[in-house]
């Protein structure tokens, strides 16, 4: 009786033998190493699955807020801007039939104030960009920072890059204009260069300086400095494009966006 239990708590492995506990043991171990592996597949793919939400929410607060921004834009040009000229042209009528030292006060401050009411306009949403494409409104923009800022930026344009989405155009849009304001703000420069192409089916913007330059190591200790490339980055990913950043200490800095002609969204 007893070599016959010793037999059924005994078995062979590769001509070794090996007892039934050790076995149990083994496959105990392995099943907790497949619930780990499935556990961590599981995790792994709800961080994917937050991060595209995330990726995604973000874009459409993007898109959400130049909305608005156009919205504004169009108030302040068809309302404010509108009441400004009409109260100029009051007091041009009344200079006219009793000038006064007033009335020259009162029409150089309304024209001050239709400027800024312009350059605000501008600032917020530039109607040339929705009623003349993407392109012109980049020499636009080249022209408004050199009158504003006193940036000459140089335009090299690919004319077959064209974007024709509103919301791509705007987000695009909105990341080379705060590219050229940090050149004018941190990077010490009076010029830049601007340059548009189109590679297969995407498109490629190019904003380069020869300013001061930096690091771009110490990007995560920069974010107060304000030059928001996490939220142009973001911009971009959300349109399925890239930003790509070079950049040295006292050698300029050139920041590379890119997007697709059809981003998925």
């Amino acid at each position: 009786m007893f070599p016959a239990l010793v037999s059924l708590d005994l078995i062979t492995v590769q001509g070794e033998p090996l007892f039934l506990g050790t076995v149990v043991d083994i496959t105990a171990r392995k099943q907790a190493e497949d619930a780990l592996r499935q556990a961590h597949a599981t995790l792994e793919q709800r961080v994917q699955e937050r991060t595209a939400d995330l990726q995604r929410l973000t874009g459409e607060l993007a898109v959400a807020e130049s909305r608005e921004r156009k919205r504004l834009g169009e108030l302040l040009h068809d309302g404010l801007q509108q009441y400004l000229v009409a109260a100029r042209l009051r007091v041009d009528l009344l200079q006219r039939a009793a000038p006064s030292e007033d009335h020259r006060e009162l029409h150089t401050l309304l024209a001050e104030a239709i400027a800024a009411s312009r350059s605000l306009t501008a600032e917020l949403s530039p109607p040339i960009l929705s009623t003349d494409g993407f392109l012109p409104a980049l020499r636009w923009l080249a022209t408004w920072k050199q009158n504003t800022h006193h940036l000459t930026v140089q335009v090299t344009a690919d004319p077959s890059a064209e974007l024709a989405r509103d919301a791509t155009k705007t987000l695009f849009f909105r990341s080379v204009r705060e590219l050229l304001f940090n050149v004018v703000k941190h990077a010490g420069g009076q010029a830049a260069t601007l340059e548009i192409t189109r590679h297969n089916e995407s498109m490629q913007v190019v904003v380069a300086d020869h300013g001061n330059g930096f690091d771009p190591a110490h990007l995560p200790a920069m974010r107060a400095t304000g030059l928001g490339l996490a939220s142009i980055r973001q911009r971009l990913e959300y349109l399925g494009g890239t930003l790509d950043i070079g950049s040295a200490p006292g050698k300029g800095s050139r920041f590379t966006l890119t997007v697709p002609f059809q981003p998925s969204y």
